[in-house]
């Protein structure tokens, strides 16, 4: 089923690709990929989300002012967050525990799926915040964003808004795809685990590395996920 509605859906896109004088979409990020016979025939721009307004204008927030703590923002019963969340938790929460006694973990979403209930239930220092109206309760105080995504597609919201916070981050390089992020200069990196918390370590005491990957994501942020970058995109397109 899942197949005939793919062939289906691509049949429909082709359509009206036809018709277009210009086509956005979002970037493929398989170098192996054969081109598209979209983006051989067509003008083609890469359309990429966009961060929250509202974020990009704060201050990147103050390194001396923020707990030893990590943050994750996301939906909690989705089955990619789930995973994430235990992959780093079960292998590498004791080891960053270790070195940092009093490290806490905020995971903000609602409808927390049981595995992570359970999971903050065995961790005094997890907190499961449920539905946060004002992220900037949390965010600001917090000293590294986390995002341990091991599978799934799109577009990484969660990282755009990472970005635009200014909240430096350690991340798979799933919670980067498609993304126009720079290992070490933007955002660490990091697809296996011990690498992972090394970094997330790394970020936690380092503050002239800290304070680099947060003025850099705020300028990649405003370079490349703003109304205004995207109009001067279109402009030079059309």
């Amino acid at each position: 089923v899942i197949r005939q509605e793919a062939r289906r859906i691509k049949k429909w896109e082709l359509r009206y690709v036809k018709r277009a004088d210009l086509v956005l979409g979002a970037p493929n990020d398989n170098e192996n990929h054969e081109p598209d016979p979209v983006k051989r025939n067509k003008k083609f721009i890469e359309f990429l989300h966009l961060g929250q307004d509202e974020q990009i204008v704060l201050p990147v927030p103050d390194f001396t002012r923020t707990e030893l703590a990590l943050v994750y923002v996301g939906t909690l019963t989705w089955e990619a967050n789930i995973d994430g969340l235990l992959w780093l938790v079960d292998g590498g929460w004791e080891k960053l525990k270790g070195q940092f006694p009093e490290l806490k973990f905020y995971i903000i979403g609602k409808n927390a799926d049981q595995r992570l209930m359970d999971m903050a239930a065995r961790h005094r220092d997890i907190i499961l915040t449920g539905f946060v109206e004002d992220l900037e309760d949390y965010l600001p105080r917090c000293r590294v964003n986390v995002i341990p995504l091991r599978f799934g597609s799109g577009m990484k919201v969660k990282t755009i808004n990472g970005l635009c916070r200014g909240i430096p981050m350690v991340s798979t390089s799933i919670g980067t795809e498609g993304l126009r992020v720079e290992d070490g200069k933007d955002v660490f990196i990091a697809d296996d685990l011990d690498t992972f918390i090394d970094r997330t370590a790394l970020l936690l005491t380092d503050q002239q590395r800290w304070e680099e990957l947060a003025n850099n994501s705020k300028e990649t942020a405003k370079a490349h996920y703003t109304w205004d970058s995207l109009y001067r995109i279109l402009a030079e397109n059309i």
